[in-house]
């Protein structure tokens, strides 16, 4: 649990990374990736980039890679801010200003304006934040208060040509 997925609308592969095993946190935080090609799982050999859970990763078909952001770093114990690519089996850390720590956000994938969004506060207490990446940047996008800030997800939905989140204060709408 505590792990990351997303579909390679490219080659219809799932790809997983980090989490949890069996033994749960901390004794035994992963770092692993896996591909999931509808009937078989496959361990992917990567570089290390650390323990991760509670972080988000979508595909990015315009990019060509996964965008691996936030969640926990198991072994330092902090808030990952890094924006990660994941690429032919390489994690590339980009050194770009981003949204900041957080965990228990969403992260949806537009594919028709190419950018990834993602949605959630800091902390708790905090109104939620709306952040775009288009490949090279994050840019903040203000919105209104919709009364959530974790426990949420988030989806592109082709029929409504729009970003879905869905949490306990209701569903909502991105274009």
């Amino acid at each position: 649990s505590g792990s990351a997925a997303a579909l390679n609308t490219k080659t219809n592969k799932i790809v997983v990374f980090g989490g949890w095993g069996k033994g749960g946190p901390p004794t035994d935080s992963r770092n692993d990736t896996w591909n999931f090609d509808g009937l078989h799982w496959k361990k992917v050999e990567t570089n290390f980039i650390d323990k991760h859970d509670h972080h988000k990763m979508v595909y990015a078909d315009h990019i060509n890679s996964f965008v691996i952001y936030g969640g926990f770093n198991s072994t330092s114990k902090t808030f990952d801010s890094t924006t990660w690519l994941l690429r032919d089996d390489v994690f590339t850390p980009l050194v770009i200003p981003g949204p900041g720590a957080r965990g228990n956000h969403g992260l949806a994938y537009d594919p028709v304006r190419k950018k990834v969004v993602l949605f959630g506060a800091k902390v708790y207490n905090q109104p939620a934040e709306l952040w775009e990446f288009d490949g090279q940047k994050w840019d903040q996008v203000s919105v209104g208060d919709i009364g959530m800030t974790t426990g949420h997800e988030m989806v592109y939905s082709q029929v409504h040509e729009m970003v879905i989140v869905n949490g306990y204060t209701g569903t909502f709408g991105w274009n």
